[in-house]
């Protein structure tokens, strides 16, 4: 289940809150529950990393840092579906299109944006939540 507040941006899956304040640094509190893990080519700067199976395999979600601050969240099917890697299914966009529309579509926010995200050469989609810079 995916819900985001539209005012603050926050989004709750299951039992995570994720907030447009979320700093790097923090993520320990996070680590407490699920597993997370560093994305290969993180540094200084730009730091990737994601949860994953998160509603038992539900959904996966990655969280993209500039420096400290929280850019982009994106959210995909988890393990649970055992869709084929590199490849978009009909059934995984039909999942994904169904969990954007459950959280009020491609939207526009003054905090940021919610819109579906499809890379046809990478073989992935899924739902992409951007900050603007604050």
């Amino acid at each position: 289940m995916i819900e985001i507040n539209k005012t603050t941006g926050c989004i709750y899956i299951e039992n995570v809150q994720i907030c447009p304040d979320l700093l790097y640094s923090e993520i320990g509190v996070l680590s407490s529950k699920y597993t997370i893990v560093n994305s290969p080519g993180s540094g200084n700067e730009f730091n990737r990393i994601y949860i994953r199976n998160i509603g038992d395999g539900e959904i996966t979600i990655g969280l993209a840092f500039a420096k400290e601050r929280l850019v982009q969240i994106r959210i995909v099917n988890g393990s649970k579906y055992d869709f084929p890697p590199f490849t978009i299914t009909k059934e995984d966009k039909e999942i994904i299109l169904q969990k954007l529309e459950t959280i009020g579509g491609e939207q526009e926010y003054t905090w940021g944006t919610v819109e579906l995200s499809e890379d046809l050469r990478g073989g992935s989609i899924g739902i992409l939540i951007g900050y603007n810079k604050r």
